[in-house]
């Protein structure tokens, strides 16, 4: 039956069991996989696993989220040959640091100019990646704006200080330069996908699936929207939303909201309900009343669920659920209450400490709870993950806790990247003595080159005694705008070295104006070997790494570091290849216009981080206690997705 059809539930698993019925049931080609818009990689995650629980398999199913599915049917629909969005952050992003590296067209734009005078390149870089963002939501949240600007107009933004409207006039020409350069003068495509989807002389629409499922997206914005709308009309479409209350509560605000809407006269149809989900739902209260009332649907399901039992957290739930505040003082809190708790640490350690004491505690007082039912939230990831691995990793055995850490930036959390990072970085340095044997043990690094341990060792007192201290050779101390001087440079240390390991033992005068140094007997010239071949290696390097190229040939450059100096570790195949598919992928986000021109190593450096970051999805059920940022869970993987429930414990 074509139609939107929205189902309301306040548990993910109720949604869940739904959308795992509805794509069980019969009918529909076998030949075509049913399409499900998710909002992130942890809630595919989690359907595919309660789908396969159910079943025995999670298969022909097909995965996708909203902005990327609506494009490639509006993009097939209309022929315009783009399987991806130019308006997406990454290449837009590219397309605005175009331009604020065009001096005279940033010239035009003193306000502009004044920052982009006094920014690096990096600092070009983030502000390009900032501004792409704000465009890439204008193109669904302010898309009359984006008209405005594009007719040479502007829209009416009320009263704005001269600084605002500055920036608004710059913003309006920086549209209109991408709009030209992409060829997107006219309408949105997506707008003109919705109208003709609407339309109903326009008998056939290619790509269009039997049924679209859209399962517990947080947000959606105004354009997608009203496509989904006009989807209706042709295809059922299913919108399952979580719902924290049953009864009508979009009109329902703080005490304060209250009081500032009736300052302004504005506080009709509004009233104070449970303060909690009027302080805390904002965003679910907005994206519920936009469904209902853009989508014009009925709700065919609605299935709340009452929280059981008399536990502080479930009567709060209730409370919300029911839209009936608890009074002051009107919760007896039993003895053995702990279903909600607040510990005060005076660090994030000892919050990870007591963490770990109160899981061992629930784990002792409930065998049933598993440790893939506990999913804690942190605020940032990256700094806590250390502090994360210092607690439950340094524990005694019997102590001891399965977790696993999800979400951090790939250049952190993959080894392969950090020393593919670190390589490039030694190579554009200075060459310090102990930086260079430092990455030299790295054991990727010395696996590459055959050494052991013992070898390692021997290494460090060969530089030592060598007299290494800094620099590749005279040429490179030129480069870096010093004396031409060669000594105690890493070439100097080998010449030492090697007329150590060619001269009889003993041999102290100098040879050719060079004392010997280190003396390598035997089987050490295998050592010293892997050491000449890493230091030749480097040097090569840094000479490919120089000068301005293309992204290809800095792909291809890049690419050529890692096969040199970063072996292939067996027990974790899965972190070599994600680095080595991130490098090839380097140049895929980049327009084509742009990819060709010449440009600085810092920006290609700049875009490997990128790339090795993308791939980093947080929250994603791992089998074991599960880490993840609240920024993750609230925005998803690129899709900007939502914080779902995973398992049964949230701490």
């Amino acid at each position: 039956m074509r139609g939107l059809h929205l189902h309301f539930s306040n548990r993910f698993e109720r949604l869940a069991d739904r959308l795992v019925d509805a794509l069980a049931a019969p009918g529909g080609s076998v030949f075509e996989a049913p399409a499900v818009i998710v909002p992130s990689s942890a809630v595919r995650r989690r359907l595919t696993l309660d789908a396969a629980s159910r079943h025995g398999i999670c298969a022909n199913v097909r995965f996708d989220y909203l902005a990327a599915w609506l494009w490639s049917r509006a993009v097939e629909h209309l022929g315009l040959g783009r399987s991806r969005s130019p308006f997406e952050v990454e290449p837009l992003s590219w397309r605005v640091f175009a331009a604020l590296s065009d001096a005279g067209w940033v010239e035009r734009h003193p306000r502009l100019a004044r920052y982009v005078a006094r920014a690096d390149l990096p600092m070009r870089h983030e502000l390009a990646c900032r501004i792409a963002q704000v465009l890439n939501h204008y193109t669904t949240y302010r898309t009359d704006w984006l008209e405005a600007w594009q007719a040479g107009g502007t829209p009416a933004l009320g009263a704005l200080p001269e600084d605002a409207r500055g920036d608004a006039r710059w913003l309006a020409a920086l549209w209109r330069r991408i709009a030209a350069e992409l060829g997107t003068t006219g309408p949105n495509p997506l707008e003109v996908f919705a109208r003709d989807v609407a339309d109903a002389a326009i008998e056939s629409i290619p790509g269009l699936p039997e049924r679209l499922h859209v399962f517990a997206l947080p947000a959606i914005a105004p354009l997608h929207l009203r496509v989904l709308h006009a989807l209706g009309r042709r295809i059922r479409v299913d919108v399952y939303v979580q719902n924290p209350c049953a009864e009508y509560w979009f009109d329902v605000v703080d005490p304060a909201r209250l009081a500032w809407l009736a300052a302004r006269g504005k506080a009709d149809h509004h009233e104070v309900g449970h303060r909690l989900l009027a302080a805390w739902g904002r965003q679910a209260q907005s994206q519920l009343q936009l469904l209902v009332d853009a989508l014009d649907a009925p709700v065919e399901t609605a299935e709340f669920d009452e929280p059981g039992g008399d536990t502080l957290l479930a009567t709060l739930q209730r409370s919300m659920l029911a839209l009936d505040e608890p009074g002051p003082g009107s919760i007896a809190l039993a003895d053995d209450d702990r279903s909600l708790e607040v510990h005060v640490c005076h660090s994030t350690t000892r919050e990870l400490e007591v963490l770990h004491d109160r899981l061992l505690g629930m784990f002792a007082a409930d065998p049933s709870l598993r440790a893939a039912d506990v999913l804690v939230v942190v605020p940032d990831i990256e700094a806590a993950a250390p502090l994360v691995d210092a607690v439950f990793g340094s524990v005694p055995a019997a102590r001891r806790l399965p977790y696993a850490i999800t979400g951090r930036a790939g250049s952190r959390a993959n080894e392969v990247a950090r020393v593919l990072l670190d390589v490039l970085a030694l190579a554009r340095s200075r060459w310090h003595a102990s930086e260079v044997h430092a990455l030299l043990s790295r054991p990727l690094v010395a696996a590459r080159f055959g050494l052991d341990a013992e070898a390692l060792e021997r290494v460090r007192d060969w530089i030592a005694e060598s007299g290494f201290r800094w620099g590749a050779d005279a040429a490179h101390r030129v480069a870096l705008g010093l004396p031409g001087t060669r000594g105690h440079s890493a070439a100097d240390g080998l010449e030492r070295l090697f007329l150590g390991y060619a001269l009889p033992d003993g041999a102290a005068l100098p040879f050719a104006g060079r004392l010997p140094a280190g003396d390598p007997q035997g089987a050490e010239a295998r050592a010293l070997g892997a050491a000449w071949r890493f230091v030749e290696s480097l040097r090569a390097l840094q000479a490919a790494l120089s000068g301005e190229r293309p992204i290809a040939a800095w792909t291809r450059a890049i690419d050529d570091a890692l096969q040199a100096f970063v072996a292939q570790d067996a027990r974790e195949p899965e972190a070599w290849l994600a680095v080595s598919r991130g490098v090839r992928e380097l140049d895929a986000p980049i327009p084509a216009g742009l990819a060709d021109a010449p440009m600085p190593f810092e920006l290609a450096l700049i875009a490997l981080r990128r790339r090795l970051d993308a791939s980093s999805p947080g929250g994603v059920p791992s089998g074991a206690i599960t880490f993840a940022s609240i920024h993750d869970l609230r925005e998803g993987d690129r899709a900007r997705g939502h914080a779902t429930e995973i398992g049964r414990a949230h701490v």
